[in-house]
């Protein structure tokens, strides 16, 4: 009795029932509500429930309200006939207008969601933009489901491969994308333990590839001769029609035809008769667009006339630009002919690439295609990467990988390290097992061997061994090649060549050259030189030179030099010192400036640090002070990865507007320097780290060249 007279003064002090209603937390609920909760400090907890379980309560009542905690959470309430999101100031950024007719007039901060009767249950999702609603998404209000697609509608028709199919050990977990006409209501496909479908599993797969809901009707009989189809009064026929009209299914998309077995007596002449007359009965459907595909999956031993070759062959001579075929070939088990569980998933994972990717010209040419979460592989590829939108088609290809972003790799063992956001195509293209990102290798080989960031090679054995941000294009071009920053173009262009920031421009161009910022043009130009900071524009220009900041422009010019600082231009033009700058081969030669011929007689007075120059004040050929030079020390502090430190040094006579140019450290490859004049005698040195890691460059003494 205690216990009892303690419980109702608990139930007294919480809740105060009253004759308007029930108060929690207030004394006098509203006149109009049977129920107020009132707090200041706490909420009120709905029932949560995940998709699988709001979809097993039993006959809910109208307006019962639920948290769904997975699929698009969020609050739904059931209106009687399905259960639907409380979208309306649903936190998604924008208000939503739920209504049948057009919102009155433009409004850019609204989303006019369509549940007009006459759209089947999809509902437009549109936008104002430009003066007119504009359709972005749809809501599918049987699956809840919103989707860039339309939903996708499919027919799968034909005889006992397109029914359930015995697979046993199968459990089998329902997408609520996939929905299938019951014959009085579209209804999330559910499929049985130890069953499988081949019409499932091609909507399995466009589901998972596409992200949109796909809804199916299933007709189909075992050992249905193709007359169900092909009479006018047809069985199947005639309950595809049926069916069309009962769902009320205004186009449909795609047809699945599985169906042959039955026509072993028929010749290939007499099946494509039958089948091309069924065809065009559906064409002329108002239901069927005259060029959605119609997908033909291939058949086993059956028809017998001719086998499996024969059946393509009697497919592909039909006049139908949109009829799709899917091979079987290597599929089969058992009795040749009937589809088991692995083969339903086969057929269905071929029927879907076809659908989405095109027309299998070849009993034989497609390997099957997989998919999952959005990337498609090969049955003959090692790809294990899971669901990170790839495509890895060819034997042996995206093995060893950690596969993530969004790569593609076609080709025997193509794309075979650690990769993401990358592209191989071609045998063993990006075949090593480095690490490569953002990187791109079209031709046999190319980017083998590299482990690198942002590396571009195309053409056979291109870019082995590539460094950060670099790119080869040519008959193995840059292959060999160390070093970041390099531009490398033509065959055998850069080979094995080292140091960074390089451009190198013809065949054998840069081969074995072996430093850093020099820029070369034409065949065998800066072939194995060992300078850097020079620039090389002819055939074999500069090819052999040992030293640094030359340039050279014509055949041959600069060819075995050792002199530093030179210019050479003309057909086999060769300097004979250091700072000389060499017109062509001939003792005497003629200038002309501004109207003014002058005759230059060799050898000419030369000064280290000076050039022949145009005085125009004198009008005269004066040597001219060209640059300045100085030994600078510099100790600095570590650099994050694609971080700079500066540093002013002092160059007397040094003014804003020469060109500076700055020593590279051969024992630091991923450290740039640069300079400038900031002002009157003041360089600024800039130290820039190119790598992915942080480095400590060591101290050292640069040769800092000022240019006039």
């Amino acid at each position: 009795m205690k216990k009892m007279i303690v419980l109702v003064v608990v139930l007294y002090t919480t809740t105060q029932i009253c004759a308007q209603g029930v108060g929690i937390g207030t004394s006098a609920p509203h006149t109009s509500a049977q129920l107020e909760v009132s707090s200041t400090s706490k909420g009120l907890l709905t029932p949560r429930l995940t998709l699988a379980q709001r979809n097993l309560i039993t006959a809910p009542a109208t307006g019962l309200l639920i948290y769904q905690t997975d699929n698009t959470a969020g609050f739904y309430y059931y209106n009687g006939l399905s259960w639907q999101p409380m979208v309306n100031g649903g936190g998604m950024g924008a208000a939503y207008l739920i209504q049948n007719n057009a919102p009155s007039g433009p409004d850019t901060s609204k989303i006019w969601v369509n549940n007009s009767p006459a759209n089947n249950g999809v509902w437009p999702m549109q936008t104002y933009f430009r003066g007119k609603w504009n359709i972005d998404k749809y809501y599918d209000s049987v699956a809840n489901y919103v989707s860039q697609y339309k939903p996708l509608v499919v027919i799968a028709t034909g005889q006992s491969n397109m029914i359930d199919r015995p697979d046993p050990g199968r459990t089998n977990t329902p997408d609520s994308r996939i929905l299938l006409w019951n014959g009085s209501a579209w209804v999330t496909w559910t499929l049985a333990p130890n069953i499988n479908h081949l019409g499932f599993q091609f909507s399995k797969n466009v589901a998972a590839m596409q992200d949109r809901v796909v809804r199916v009707i299933v007709s189909a009989v075992n050992g249905e001769s193709i007359d169900a189809w092909y009479a006018p009064s047809g069985a199947r026929y005639t309950e595809i029609r049926t069916m069309i009209t009962a769902s009320k299914t205004k186009a449909v998309d795609v047809i699945l035809w599985r169906q042959g077995e039955a026509q072993n007596n028929d010749f290939p002449a007499e099946y494509k008769v039958k089948l091309d007359t069924v065809i065009n009965r559906f064409r002329n459907e108002t239901f069927f667009n005259k060029i959605n595909p119609i997908i033909v999956g291939g058949l086993g031993s059956s028809f017998t006339k001719g086998g499996p070759a024969k059946y393509f062959e009697t497919i592909n001579e039909l006049d139908d630009p949109s009829l799709l075929y899917q091979s079987n070939t290597g599929i089969y088990s058992g009795d040749f002919t009937h589809l088991n569980g692995p083969a339903v998933d086969s057929s269905g994972r071929r029927m879907a690439a076809v659908f989405l990717y095109g027309k299998q010209k070849s009993q034989n040419s497609v390997s099957e295609s997989f998919s999952t979460g959005g990337s498609i592989y090969s049955r003959n590829s090692e790809y294990t990467g899971g669901d990170n939108h790839n495509i890895v088609l060819g034997l042996n290809s995206g093995s060893h990988a950690s596969i993530s972003g969004q790569n593609v790799a076609v080709g025997n063992m193509a794309l075979r390290g650690n990769v993401a956001n990358s592209v191989a195509l071609g045998f063993q293209a990006a075949g090593g097992t480095g690490n490569i990102s953002e990187g791109v290798g079209v031709g046999a080989f190319a980017l083998s061997g590299v482990s690198e960031q942002a590396v571009t090679a195309v053409g056979y054995y291109s870019g082995g061994n590539l460094g950060y941000a670099s790119t080869a294009i040519g008959w193995k071009a840059g292959f060999g090649a160390s070093g970041g920053s390099n531009t490398i173009i033509g065959g055998n262009a850069g080979y094995t060549s080292g140091g960074s920031a390089n451009t190198f421009v013809g065949y054998l161009s840069g081969y074995n050259s072996r430093a850093g910022s020099n820029t070369a043009f034409g065949y065998n130009s800066l072939r194995q030189a060992t300078g850097s900071f020079n620039t090389a524009i002819g055939d074999e220009a500069l090819s052999n030179s040992t030293t640094s900041g030359n340039t050279a422009l014509g055949y041959h010019a600069g060819m075995n030099n050792t002199f530093t600082n030179i210019i050479a231009i003309g057909n086999g033009a060769v300097a004979g010192k250091n700072n000389q700058v060499v017109l062509g081969t001939v003792t005497q030669t003629e200038l002309k400036v501004n109207n003014y011929r002058f005759n230059i007689a060799q050898p000419l007075p030369a000064t280290e640090g000076y050039v022949l120059g145009y005085n125009a004040s004198s009008g005269q050929l004066e040597l001219i002070l060209s640059s300045i030079k100085a030994n600078i020390a510099l100790d600095f502090l570590p650099i994050i990865s694609k971080g700079n430190i500066l540093s002013d040094v002092s160059v007397p006579g040094a003014v804003p507007g020469d060109i500076v140019v700055v020593e590279q450290d051969a024992s630091q490859s991923q450290i740039t320097y640069n300079g400038w004049v900031t002002a009157p005698n003041t360089v600024r040195i800039k130290a820039y780290n190119i790598s992915l890691l942080q480095i400590d460059p060591a101290p050292k003494t640069f040769k800092v060249v000022v240019y006039k």
